[in-house]
Protein backbone atom coordinates (compact mmCIF):
# COMPACT_ATOMS: atom_id res chain seq x y z
CA UNK A 1 0.00 0.00 0.00
CA UNK A 2 1.58 3.41 -1.01
CA UNK A 3 1.74 5.98 1.87
CA UNK A 4 2.98 9.06 2.80
CA UNK A 5 4.69 10.47 5.75
CA UNK A 6 2.82 13.55 7.58
CA UNK A 7 2.11 15.13 10.81
CA UNK A 8 -1.74 14.58 10.44
CA UNK A 9 -2.46 16.65 13.21
CA UNK A 10 -1.65 19.50 10.32
CA UNK A 11 -4.77 18.21 8.47
CA UNK A 12 -8.18 17.80 8.74
CA UNK A 13 -9.86 15.87 11.24
CA UNK A 14 -10.92 12.20 9.81
CA UNK A 15 -7.41 11.67 8.20
CA UNK A 16 -6.71 8.31 8.43
CA UNK A 17 -3.26 6.86 9.13
CA UNK A 18 -2.45 3.17 9.03
CA UNK A 19 -2.17 0.65 12.29
CA UNK A 20 1.62 1.43 12.13
CA UNK A 21 1.69 4.96 13.05
CA UNK A 22 0.12 8.30 12.82
CA UNK A 23 3.15 9.31 10.44
CA UNK A 24 2.29 6.65 7.34
CA UNK A 25 -1.16 7.79 6.05
CA UNK A 26 -2.45 5.87 2.96
CA UNK A 27 -2.75 7.68 -0.22
CA UNK A 28 -6.10 6.57 -0.70
CA UNK A 29 -7.19 8.96 2.30
CA UNK A 30 -6.59 11.90 -0.40
CA UNK A 31 -9.61 12.12 -2.42
CA UNK A 32 -10.89 15.25 -1.59
CA UNK A 33 -10.00 18.41 -3.75
CA UNK A 34 -9.57 20.81 -0.48
CA UNK A 35 -7.49 17.68 1.33
CA UNK A 36 -5.25 17.42 -1.90
CA UNK A 37 -4.77 20.96 -1.91
CA UNK A 38 -3.76 21.19 2.36
CA UNK A 39 -1.04 18.27 1.53
CA UNK A 40 0.53 20.71 -1.62
CA UNK A 41 0.19 23.52 0.81
CA UNK A 42 2.13 21.58 3.63
CA UNK A 43 4.16 19.29 1.76
CA UNK A 44 5.13 21.18 -1.36
CA UNK A 45 4.61 24.80 -0.89
CA UNK A 46 5.96 25.23 3.00
CA UNK A 47 8.41 22.64 2.63
CA UNK A 48 10.22 23.99 0.04
CA UNK A 49 9.33 27.65 1.17
CA UNK A 50 7.59 28.50 -2.32
CA UNK A 51 5.61 31.52 -2.00
CA UNK A 52 1.86 31.21 -3.78
CA UNK A 53 2.61 34.08 -5.47
CA UNK A 54 5.84 32.28 -6.85
CA UNK A 55 4.18 29.34 -8.02
CA UNK A 56 3.84 30.11 -12.07
CA UNK A 57 7.47 30.29 -11.96
CA UNK A 58 8.53 26.79 -10.20
CA UNK A 59 10.20 24.46 -12.54
CA UNK A 60 8.43 21.12 -11.63
CA UNK A 61 12.03 19.26 -11.94
CA UNK A 62 13.22 21.62 -8.88
CA UNK A 63 10.72 20.26 -6.42
CA UNK A 64 11.31 17.14 -4.49
CA UNK A 65 9.55 14.25 -3.61
CA UNK A 66 6.87 13.49 -0.72
CA UNK A 67 7.81 11.59 1.66
CA UNK A 68 6.70 7.97 2.06
CA UNK A 69 7.10 4.88 -0.05
CA UNK A 70 5.58 1.09 0.04
CA UNK A 71 4.41 -0.26 3.27
CA UNK A 72 3.82 -4.54 2.83
CA UNK A 73 0.64 -5.44 5.31
CA UNK A 74 0.50 -9.19 5.76
CA UNK A 75 -3.25 -10.12 7.44
CA UNK A 76 -3.77 -6.51 8.12
CA UNK A 77 -0.21 -6.45 9.94
CA UNK A 78 2.29 -3.75 8.70
CA UNK A 79 5.53 -6.28 7.79
CA UNK A 80 7.65 -3.40 6.01
CA UNK A 81 6.94 0.46 6.42
CA UNK A 82 9.40 2.96 4.74
CA UNK A 83 11.40 4.51 6.69
CA UNK A 84 13.61 7.70 6.57
CA UNK A 85 14.07 9.51 3.44
CA UNK A 86 11.27 6.87 1.35
CA UNK A 87 9.34 7.96 -0.90
CA UNK A 88 6.65 6.99 -3.32
CA UNK A 89 9.40 6.31 -6.61
CA UNK A 90 10.87 3.54 -5.36
CA UNK A 91 8.41 1.03 -6.27
CA UNK A 92 10.67 0.78 -9.30
CA UNK A 93 13.12 -1.27 -6.34
CA UNK A 94 9.84 -3.49 -4.77
CA UNK A 95 9.57 -5.01 -8.55
CA UNK A 96 13.18 -5.49 -8.78
CA UNK A 97 13.27 -7.25 -5.32
CA UNK A 98 9.96 -9.39 -6.30
CA UNK A 99 11.96 -10.94 -9.59
CA UNK A 100 15.15 -11.53 -6.90
CA UNK A 101 15.95 -15.69 -7.15
CA UNK A 102 19.24 -15.39 -5.73
CA UNK A 103 19.67 -17.64 -2.27
CA UNK A 104 21.92 -14.55 -1.17
CA UNK A 105 20.79 -11.50 0.38
CA UNK A 106 19.87 -8.56 -2.24
CA UNK A 107 19.61 -4.65 -0.90
CA UNK A 108 15.74 -2.92 -1.07
CA UNK A 109 15.46 0.08 -0.52
CA UNK A 110 12.90 1.59 1.43
CA UNK A 111 14.72 4.59 3.64
CA UNK A 112 16.51 4.10 6.29
CA UNK A 113 16.11 1.56 7.89
CA UNK A 114 17.01 -0.49 4.74
CA UNK A 115 15.72 -3.70 3.92
CA UNK A 116 17.39 -6.93 2.29
CA UNK A 117 15.64 -9.78 0.08
CA UNK A 118 16.81 -13.23 -1.25
CA UNK A 119 14.83 -16.72 -2.52
CA UNK A 120 14.35 -19.12 -0.47
CA UNK A 121 12.02 -22.80 -0.78
CA UNK A 122 9.75 -21.00 -3.63
CA UNK A 123 9.74 -17.19 -1.50
CA UNK A 124 10.92 -14.28 -1.00
CA UNK A 125 12.73 -13.54 2.98
CA UNK A 126 12.48 -10.14 3.70
CA UNK A 127 14.39 -8.85 6.95
CA UNK A 128 15.40 -5.33 7.97
CA UNK A 129 18.97 -3.96 8.17
CA UNK A 130 19.54 -0.94 10.78
CA UNK A 131 21.67 1.47 9.38
CA UNK A 132 25.50 0.30 9.50
CA UNK A 133 24.10 -3.12 11.19
CA UNK A 134 25.09 -6.52 10.02
CA UNK A 135 22.73 -8.48 7.32
CA UNK A 136 21.13 -10.99 9.86
CA UNK A 137 20.97 -14.74 9.11
CA UNK A 138 17.25 -15.16 9.73
CA UNK A 139 14.38 -13.34 7.55
CA UNK A 140 11.78 -11.14 9.54
CA UNK A 141 9.37 -12.84 7.01
CA UNK A 142 7.92 -13.91 3.87
CA UNK A 143 6.29 -13.44 0.90
CA UNK A 144 5.22 -15.33 -2.19
CA UNK A 145 7.06 -13.03 -5.47
CA UNK A 146 3.51 -13.61 -7.71
CA UNK A 147 1.97 -11.87 -4.15
CA UNK A 148 4.67 -9.06 -4.08
CA UNK A 149 4.03 -8.64 -7.83
CA UNK A 150 0.17 -8.29 -7.55
CA UNK A 151 0.42 -6.23 -4.84
CA UNK A 152 3.54 -3.96 -6.54
CA UNK A 153 1.01 -3.66 -9.38
CA UNK A 154 -2.17 -2.57 -7.11
CA UNK A 155 0.25 0.10 -5.86
CA UNK A 156 1.01 1.74 -9.52
CA UNK A 157 -2.81 1.79 -10.43
CA UNK A 158 -2.87 3.77 -6.76
CA UNK A 159 -0.13 6.14 -7.26
CA UNK A 160 -1.28 6.59 -11.00
CA UNK A 161 -5.03 7.58 -9.64
CA UNK A 162 -3.28 9.82 -6.76
CA UNK A 163 -1.66 11.80 -9.42
CA UNK A 164 -4.71 12.69 -11.70
CA UNK A 165 -6.51 13.35 -8.47
CA UNK A 166 -3.18 15.59 -7.80
CA UNK A 167 -3.51 17.48 -11.48
CA UNK A 168 -6.44 19.51 -11.05
CA UNK A 169 -5.41 20.71 -7.87
CA UNK A 170 -2.32 21.67 -8.81
CA UNK A 171 -3.77 23.37 -11.80
CA UNK A 172 -5.72 25.26 -9.58
CA UNK A 173 -3.25 26.56 -7.85
CA UNK A 174 -1.58 27.97 -10.42
CA UNK A 175 1.87 25.71 -11.65
CA UNK A 176 2.49 26.45 -14.93
CA UNK A 177 2.46 22.03 -15.78
CA UNK A 178 0.81 20.17 -13.00
CA UNK A 179 1.16 17.09 -15.10
CA UNK A 180 4.60 17.58 -15.20
CA UNK A 181 4.89 18.71 -11.48
CA UNK A 182 2.47 15.59 -10.11
CA UNK A 183 5.18 12.93 -11.94
CA UNK A 184 7.95 14.80 -10.28
CA UNK A 185 6.53 15.28 -6.49
CA UNK A 186 5.55 11.17 -6.80
CA UNK A 187 8.88 10.54 -8.49
CA UNK A 188 7.74 8.92 -11.93
CA UNK A 189 10.38 9.03 -14.54
CA UNK A 190 9.11 11.37 -17.32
Amino acid sequence: MPVLDLDVTRYPAGLKSSNVSELHVPISEFVAPELLKRLIELEVLEKFEIAPAAIPTVRANSLGLLVGGFMLEESGDPRVVPGCCGDLSNLHDWARAAAVREKVWQELWIGHPSAVVRFRGGLLELALVEEGGEVPDAADFSVDPAELSKAIEGARQEVAAFRDRLIPVLQQLGFKSPRITAASILGEKR
